[in-house]
């Protein structure tokens, strides 16, 4: 697979010429009633901005399934992490002040070779992502400091239909995060994407293990007023 936000499935599996993933769709309390300061990963279930995980999956999947190329980044209302340094796996951003955030985790989509047995609805995507003899995925993010293991198979978007894909797919899946927007100056979002299923190893050879780190930098209401 290949990463175009995070240390997704995708940019480790990038390097290994792995494919990657689909999303699907939450339900949509709005973010009208949450505390929209201080870096906290929004509920899953949550509609950013008119966005669910999986109309981000759905924007996401040619950009993820392409390297990252830029052409092919979305246009959405909030800002979406990536990898652009695939060296180091790290990233940087300048954003408004009041920018929610969407920090892609992981992704798989259906092109060939394809990992495990992918899955064809979004019950089936908990066990392909978690599940041992599948992709048996962990994944990580800190921000600022904080640490937060995400488990929740909520979390994941997808399989949502994406004919075309670079590699020859046509279903994609991610797991990511919102974050409400962090407060002016300095941070660092940083993860881990692990994977150590039965089908990883098969394809692999070795469990995966991929470290991320994003530089986001927030300037002043003044500045921008």
């Amino acid at each position: 697979m290949s990463s175009t936000s995070f240390l997704s499935l995708e940019a480790a599996f990038a390097q290994e010429k792995i494919p990657q993933t689909s999303l699907t769709k939450v339900p949509e309390p709005t973010t009208k009633q949450l505390n929209l300061y201080g870096g906290n990963i929004i509920p899953p279930t949550t509609k950013v901005l008119g966005y669910s995980l999986n109309d981000v999956a759905k924007a996401i999947a040619y950009f993820t399934a392409s390297g990252n190329n830029l052409a092919f980044l979305p246009q959405t209302p909030f800002q979406i992490l990536y990898i652009q340094d695939f060296t180091n796996n790290t990233g940087t951003f300048t954003v408004r002040p009041g920018t929610i955030l969407f920090v892609p985790l992981g992704a798989s989509d259906n092109s060939p070779p394809v990992v495990g047995n992918y899955p064809n609805n979004s019950q089936a995507a908990a066990n392909y992502v978690f599940g041992s003899q599948q992709l048996g995925a962990t994944f990580e993010i800190v921000v600022d400091g904080v640490k937060t293991t995400i488990d929740d198979p909520r979390y994941i978007g997808g399989p949502v239909l994406t004919p075309g894909l670079p590699n020859g797919g046509s279903n994609f899946l991610q797991v990511g995060v919102f974050l409400t927007p962090l407060s002016p100056g300095e941070h660092t979002i940083s993860g881990k994407f692990s994977a150590n299923g039965q089908a990883v190893i098969n394809i692999l050879g070795q469990p995966l293990s991929v470290p991320f780190t994003y530089r986001t930098h927030l300037t002043s209401y003044e500045v921008l007023n």
